[in-house]
């Protein structure tokens, strides 16, 4: 998801185990997924019946992230494990000795191809084979479910196909302009970048030649430039506006997530080949055999059409089984984006969640194991404010407080009285980027200093520092009294307003407030007054808050009910429409093993009739139809290579600047 967890992109698959991701549809966000993020935790607990939490980041913090080299082991695992399993499989049908054993050995020529494919031995109903990273099952179980299905409404279903040939045809028209919009887009980057990389090397090659009294001026001017110090960096940032962003599991895409990825795109390809059979079955062609299949990373399905049959029909009955896939995908797509948009959350509220777009705030959903803040935040609590900010919006104001890339200036200062103030050492007010949570030994004390609301740079002078203890201050209950200057607090008897000092991002102070789920047992002993004053303090990095912690808008009203199954379900479902809504454009492409190879085959055919008055003109028109259909098909092909090589260049350039797949 990178870090824009507003939008939600659309997934779009061309080869094997690639997928790319289009900003087309936008997400009806409920919550992140995202890996883990690792802390340690100092608990400190005022009174035993309103607990407050007091977390601090760990010396030693793990990967934030599966490495790859563990994704990669795994892999190896399960497809040893499906190896072993498939062996076996056929050892034990071959000992039993049947005459028509279901597992058989792999056939390199059946099912190798996609619409329209040669057709393939339909000897045996069911076959399962395997190469290597390669799992395929075959069967023609499903031929008479299509049959029924085309015989169901005839009528309806030929209204129905030949609105998937107009939508196909304006599919890839539309495809082919995005393809070309992206061609532009990557090229424009690359030459934009390569500018920028000629002329910082230049600008460093005569600062490197220049005098040393000289060469030391060029060099400040050249650091202090943004222009050429910017520039390149500006040019890869750019890299993130493409059209197509690669989703690569392991790089771009969390490993988290694997699972949603693998469903989603089956999902897609079934509906899509589904399509296809039912369109074949009503155009009376008979499906040898159908079956899915699992390419490295990649799963989809797959059905085996007589070609030659196909070939028969006439043009436009050809079209509808054509273009049946896409528009199976979009008809998918639009479905899919009415449920995401209202449906599932009248769903989910009409069996026992609550929405709360209308209170505010976001239910916890899941939190990392290794987090600090794991064991203190209750799954299905709702977090409704963030030190000063009430998150009246929701998922929105969560994600802009805490991947904002500025300090959170406090509104109000804490009054701390004079008798809380102390002349202990100053430790804790020795902060510097080596050191961002101070040199102080003691991890309850934070730094605090004299509250004012002239805006401060990050690193100012001190006013007034004091080394406090951060839960007296900021978390007591009763709560201190806010401030906005001293006299708020009595004037100079009565105390004195302060605020934390945290000039660094990785040692920023957070005060989390949140309230539990109404069958918790202590939310049951306490009335709702004191269970707003319930709050957490966290100091760290207010992305590892953003990374570690799953929320929603759809907290759970009993406990008997899942907190995870609207996230689950809607993570598939936007997937999926992702992965359909890719399917629905780009399968239609003009290009080489793609439906819109056989469309533009087809649409050619009724342009250029090969029956004609003459032989001459029939041989004229045929020589035609081959030049156009090899030119279009040629130069959409090596587009799509342009783009896919670009999108994987920008799209892993653009991830390693963010930090990779979270």
């Amino acid at each position: 998801q990178g870090r824009r967890p507003e939008k939600q992109t659309t997934s779009v698959f061309l080869g094997s185990a690639l997928t790319f991701e289009t900003n087309i549809h936008k997400k009806v966000c409920w919550g992140s997924s995202l890996p883990n993020t690792d802390s340690g935790c100092f608990l400190r607990q005022r009174r035993p019946n309103i607990p407050v939490y007091y977390v601090l980041p760990s010396d030693t913090q793990p990967s934030r992230r599966m490495s790859l080299l563990d994704f990669f082991g795994g892999f190896l695992y399960c497809w040893f494990v499906v190896h072993l399993v498939v062996f076996l499989l056929n050892y034990c049908g071959v000992k039993k000795a049947k005459v028509k054993p279901w597992l058989r050995a792999s056939n390199p020529e059946a099912g190798t191809t996609y619409l329209p494919t040669t057709s393939a031995s339909a000897s045996s109903s069911s076959t399962l084979s395997i190469k290597l990273f390669n799992l395929r099952y075959t069967t023609t179980w499903f031929n008479p479910m299509f049959t029924r299905l085309a015989e169901w409404a005839p009528r309806f279903w030929e209204v129905w196909f030949t609105i998937g040939v107009w939508f196909g045809l304006l599919a890839m028209v539309v495809g082919v302009g995005v393809l070309v919009f992206a061609a532009y887009k990557i090229g424009l980057w690359a030459l934009k970048a390569a500018a920028a990389v000629v002329f910082a090397s230049s600008s460093r090659a005569a600062a490197a030649s220049a005098s040393l009294g000289r060469n030391s001026l060029v060099k400040r001017a050249y650091e202090d430039d943004p222009v050429l110090m910017g520039s390149a960096d500006t040019e890869m940032d750019d890299g993130g506006n493409q059209v197509f962003v690669p989703v690569i599991p392991g790089v771009t895409l969390p490993i988290s997530h694997i699972g949603y990825y693998l469903l989603a795109l089956l999902v897609s390809g079934v509906f899509h080949e589904a399509g296809h059979a039912i369109a074949a079955a009503r155009e009376g062609i008979p499906i040898n055999n159908a079956g899915i299949f699992l390419y490295i990373l990649y799963p989809g399905a797959f059905v085996d059409i007589p070609s030659r049959t196909l070939a028969l029909l006439p043009p436009l009955r050809q079209l509808r089984v054509i273009c049946a896939g896409v528009w199976h995908n979009a008809v998918l797509y639009l479905g899919l984006s009415l449920a995401l948009s209202v449906g599932l959350k009248i769903g989910f509220q009409l069996i026992g969640w609550k929405l709360l777009e209308a209170t505010g705030g976001v239910a916890i959903v899941a939190i990392s194991q290794n987090s600090a803040l794991y064991g203190h935040l209750s799954i299905s609590s709702v977090i409704y404010r963030l030190d000063d900010t009430y998150l009246d919006n929701n998922i929105k104001d969560w994600n802009d407080f805490l991947l904002s890339l500025t300090n959170h200036d406090t509104q109000n200062g804490f009054c701390v009285g004079i008798k809380e103030l102390s002349d202990d050492p100053l430790d804790c007010c020795q902060i510097d980027a080596e050191n961002p949570f101070s040199k102080s030994s003691n991890p309850s004390l934070s730094c605090f200093e004299r509250f004012s609301h002239q805006k401060q740079p990050p690193e100012h002078s001190l006013r007034n520092p004091f080394c406090l203890p951060s839960l007296n201050i900021l978390a007591s209950s009763p709560p201190h009294e806010r401030c906005e200057t001293d006299f708020d607090c009595g004037g100079v008897v009565g105390g004195i307003c302060m605020t934390p000092y945290a000039p660094f991002k990785a040692g920023r102070v957070l005060r989390i407030y949140f309230k539990r789920p109404p069958w918790h047992p202590e939310a049951a002993k306490m009335d709702r007054e004191k269970e707003d004053e319930k709050s957490v303090v966290f100091i760290g990095e207010l992305v590892d808050v953003w990374e570690s912690v799953q929320v929603s808008v759809l907290q759970p009203q009993y406990s008997f009910l899942p907190v995870w199954l609207p996230h689950v379900i809607e993570m598939t479902l936007s997937y999926t429409c992702s992965f359909t809504l890719a399917l629905s454009l780009l399968n239609i492409l003009p290009a080489f093993h793609l439906d819109g190879e056989y469309a533009l085959t087809t649409i050619l055919s009724i342009v250029y009739p090969s029956r004609e008055e003459t032989m001459s003109t029939s041989g004229h028109n045929a020589r035609a139809r081959k030049r156009i259909e090899h030119s279009l098909i040629w130069c959409t092909s090596i587009l799509v290579g342009f783009v896919v090589a670009g999108s994987l260049v920008t799209g892993i350039v653009q991830t390693a600047k963010n930090g990779g797949a979270r």
